[in-house]
């Protein structure tokens, strides 16, 4: 027999303050039926594999925030106890309201759904907060809409969070703003793979990451860290086109501070931290040197100070 459910579902990608809302939500719904009835309803994540729009609009999908490991372990940190992974297929997305839901009651049993309030279903999205709580009566479970999350961003605007206001902020490099909203840093998560090797003859050896479809912040220089084999290392980031050396290809790059190493073909996650500089075209190689000394240690001084962190930043007000 199927454990009965809380179950959210929707893409989740970021899984941001107002994901965690819902999931807040889910728990405390589920404790209070463990603690009215005995039983212990499993807090289920459904959630799109990859967004609906790339089946619906191939090529108009928004760039992802999190690869679906990543969104998964947050998923989980937020509290689901169960992850389960949609595939966005034409069959499912025509569905209608009612039967999407008549889906998921048999695969989930659930006793309740948990949306947000701008939560939309079904072939047209016909589905929303406004019409669920009574679908859901009709179909056995109870329905709890949560109203959206807001954030003051550093320039004192208060907004809803989402899904689309963090793609926005990153698109900008604004890193602490990103991490308000996320309640936690953004970690982006590549593969080590070889690059021109150019750092390494002017002093700075850097790792260069495939992030995939993950989305990159903008242009820029930024101060970030990575963890390797327990040990914390400040990262001087850059990501760009190399204007110094006329290219156009877009990279991610980062110069670990105190480490010497091979990270060939590991999978590596770089925690974003905050925006230090733009990328600039440089008039030679010394003057780019001179500048990259200037950046590391710029980023030494802020982690061993403790201020290379988001939270650090808001603390003080920077």
């Amino acid at each position: 027999m199927t454990t009965p459910s809380v179950i959210a579902v929707g893409n989740f990608d970021g899984v941001h303050r107002g994901h965690q809302a819902l999931f807040a939500e889910a728990r405390r719904i589920a404790d209070d039926v463990h603690q009215r009835t005995g039983q212990l309803p499993q807090v289920t994540a459904v959630s799109f594999r990859a967004h609906p729009l790339s089946v619906l609009k191939p090529g108009e999908q928004p760039p992802m925030i999190l690869h679906p490991e990543q969104r998964e372990a947050a998923l989980r940190n937020a509290g689901a106890d169960r992850v389960d992974w949609l595939d966005p297929t034409v069959d499912l997305l025509k569905l209608q309201p009612t039967e999407f839901l008549k889906q998921m009651v048999e695969r989930y049993q659930p006793i309740a759904m948990v949306e947000g309030v701008n939560f939309r279903f079904g072939r047209g999205r016909a589905g929303g907060h406004e019409n669920l709580p009574a679908m859901g009566r009709e179909l056995g479970f109870d329905v709890s809409i949560v109203q959206l999350d807001q954030i003051t961003l550093r320039d004192k605007l208060m907004t809803d969070v989402s899904s689309s206001l963090v793609r926005w902020l990153i698109g900008r490099g604004r890193m602490v703003d990103v991490s308000l909203c996320l309640g936690r840093p953004y970690v982006l998560r590549g593969n080590v793979v070889e690059g021109e090797k150019r750092g390494r003859t002017i002093g700075y050896p850097t790792i260069n990451l495939n992030c995939g479809l993950q989305m990159l912040p903008c242009d820029g220089v930024y101060g970030g860290r990575v963890e390797l084999n327990g040990q914390t290392h400040a990262a001087a980031v850059s990501i760009g086109h190399k204007p110094t050396f006329g290219q156009r290809m877009l990279t991610c790059e980062a110069h670990l501070l105190d480490f010497d190493g091979d990270l060939y073909g590991q999978t590596v996650d770089l925690t974003m931290l905050r925006w230090l500089r733009d990328q600039i075209p440089f008039a030679n190689v010394d003057a780019l040197k001179q500048q990259l000394h200037h950046d590391t240690q710029q980023v030494r001084h802020l982690h061993e100070t403790g201020m290379l962190d988001a939270a650090a930043l808001v603390a003080v007000g920077e």
